[in-house]
């Protein structure tokens, strides 16, 4: 499958959610930025790698709010390279998965200058339409609950920023399936046609050298010389050419098969919670207890098990970029961070409430934010709670779903009848450092009650444009329109009893399942228009799908689901 995608960086919130299905293409359409620039940002580096893999930590950052080289108009260095058996650095880029053990370099990280030079608040800003407005102002690596008020001290608020919004990307090569082709759309977010360029830091990854702000980046990989069965890495830079606007970065993951995979295959696995990742061809697992397995959603082998990291796991959720996954504690109320280039758990956020509430997470307007259910939303890298909320519901939790373009987020109550949906914009000003929760003209639409009952998952589309809901009755799968309020149906899915799984791929593609004992049929795949495109049957005989836990890999050609037989489920996600 050839994928384009238009990943944007802007104001205006303008997607697309098209594409041929197959070996055709995949298209993501754009999301918005808004407000200057942060100043500089900080720097991250790399860790020791996945033991066992010719893998790196992915620490080649931009350094200064994004900038390469602390600010530069070239792309960052290489990092440090390890002399360990197994790692290829020069053209094939990080491998992960190799046969060789190795440790990756330190990451070669770039300090950058100050971001918010005093990391006070001053008065609070108010909201409209019922929203909150937050401000993080503490410095950087401050934990604890953000207050209020506009930011101190943020450098170049004037000076506008590039934001990619689709900043992960999973490209795939083997025998008979390939994803190699992306387009990303790169706007300003002050509008104006500003110069870009772009750079690659691997040699079997091309991108257009540069253009200006609202045509398009082009990403080419080649899995041309490259060993089979390993994951390869790169990262692409995209910066202003002049002037000192902050630039924003890529993270693309190659997956270079040597065999087909089957087109269904199955483990027998007792598990209760799943998340994929977006630009790894991973899946990480549990089942309830205190670790998360790592399996390749191609081979459905055991990649690597991550210990310890919490006293007992609940619901999961990942960063877009595929650098931190979220795990929720369910004994000590608390989101456990996890980096997944090192593989290294970090320190705990506590909630606000002892409730375990499902967690999801958005990239809005370049600003990453982990997101409970309980209606309190966390800065992605620092932990720290934003003031800005929206409703838990009537039990204090909600199943909640974010856009990929990061401009609304849906709640939907879950075990009641009639169940609520509602759904928020979202926003959040770079120069302020301010998040908006369910402001403006098309702030918050609330659904009507009585559609159906005993809620079970909920999904939006690229856009953020429809919000898709599985709920036990009726016996379908119902897609709201959320730019108004109240709510309205305007696309029904046929499905069976009890729809419990819903989700929309980066393509369009809407995978529904349900808790189908003794039926033919437990999932379907439809295009956006409607169009059933494949069905499918994973549940052993008087044995169900999991609510929830029906998700598609990165690249979007595999599908991956846990049953009640118990069983982890791999299969194809194409007709």
């Amino acid at each position: 499958m050839t994928s384009v995608r238009a990943l944007v960086v802007g104001f205006v919130i303008s997607s697309l959610s098209f594409g041929a299905w197959g070996c055709g293409g995949s298209v993501r359409g754009s999301g918005a930025a808004n407000g200057g620039t942060l100043g500089d940002g900080p720097t991250t580096q790399g860790g020791a790698g996945w033991t066992g893999d010719a893998s790196s930590g992915v620490g080649n950052s931009l350094s200064g709010g994004g900038r390469p080289n602390g600010g530069g108009n070239g792309p960052s260095g290489g990092g440090n390279d390890s002399s360990d058996a197994g790692r290829s650095q020069s053209s094939a880029g990080t491998v992960d998965g190799g046969a060789a053990n190795a440790s990756g370099g330190d990451g070669g990280a770039l300090s950058g200058d100050s971001g918010n030079s005093s990391g006070g608040s001053t008065a609070g800003k108010g909201s409209a339409s019922g929203g909150a407005a937050s401000n993080a102002g503490a410095a950087a690596g401050e934990a604890g609950t953000v207050g209020d008020g506009g930011s101190a001290g943020a450098a170049g608020q004037g000076s506008g920023s590039i934001v990619v919004s689709d900043n992960g990307i999973a490209f795939s090569s083997g025998p008979s399936f390939s994803v190699v082709s992306e387009t990303a759309q790169v706007t300003d977010t002050h509008g104006r046609p500003v110069a870009w360029k772009a750079s690659s830091d691997q040699a079997w990854l091309s991108v257009k050298a540069g253009g200006v702000a609202g045509e398009a980046l082009v990403l080419q990989a080649s899995a041309v010389g490259l060993a089979p069965d390993a994951v390869y890495y790169a990262k692409v830079a995209v910066y202003p050419e002049f002037g000192s606007a902050a630039g924003d970065e890529i993270r693309v993951g190659l997956w270079v098969g040597a065999a087909t995979p089957a087109s269904m295959s199955s483990l027998a696995k007792t598990a209760v919670a799943l998340v994929t990742d977006p630009i790894r061809p991973y899946v990480y697992v549990h089942d309830g207890g205190t670790d998360l397995e790592v399996y390749n959603v191609y081979s459905g082998s055991l990649v690597k098990t991550i210990g310890s990291v919490a006293a007992r796991l609940g619901s999961l959720a990942i960063s877009s970029d595929g650098s931190r996954l979220f795990a929720l504690d369910a004994t000590n109320f608390a989101i456990v961070p996890i980096d997944l280039d090192t593989a290294k758990v970090g320190t705990a956020w506590p909630l606000t409430t002892a409730i375990n509430a499902p967690l999801a997470y958005a990239r809005t307007h370049g600003q990453g934010l982990v997101i409970s259910g309980n209606g309190s939303l966390y800065d992605a890298e620092t932990g720290s709670r934003f003031a800005a909320t929206f409703s838990g519901g009537y039990y204090g939790s909600m199943l909640v779903a974010t856009s990929a373009s990061g401009n609304r987020l849906c709640a939907l109550d879950s075990g009641l009848s009639p169940y609520s949906l509602i759904c928020y914009a979202l926003d959040f000003d770079r120069a302020g450092f301010n998040l908006y929760v369910g402001t403006g003209a098309e702030g918050e639409s609330t659904g009507t009650w009585g559609v159906g009952s005993n809620g079970a998952d909920v999904a939006l589309n690229r856009d953020g444009t429809r919000a898709f809901v599985a709920s036990g009755a009726p016996y379908n799968f119902r897609a709201y329109d959320t730019s108004g309020a109240p709510l309205h149906v305007v696309q029904i899915l046929p499905g069976d009893s009890y729809p419990n799984n819903i989700e929309v791929t980066e393509q369009g593609i809407s995978l529904a399942g349900a808790s189908v004992w003794y039926g033919s049929t437990d999932i379907w795949l439809y295009q956006a228009s409607g169009v059933l495109l494949s069905s499918h049957k994973v549940a052993g005989y008087a044995r169900n799908l999991l609510p929830g836990q029906l998700k598609a890999s990165g690249d979007g050609l595999r599908l991956v689901a846990l049953t009640s037989d118990p069983k982890l489920v791999f299969l194809d996600a194409t007709p």
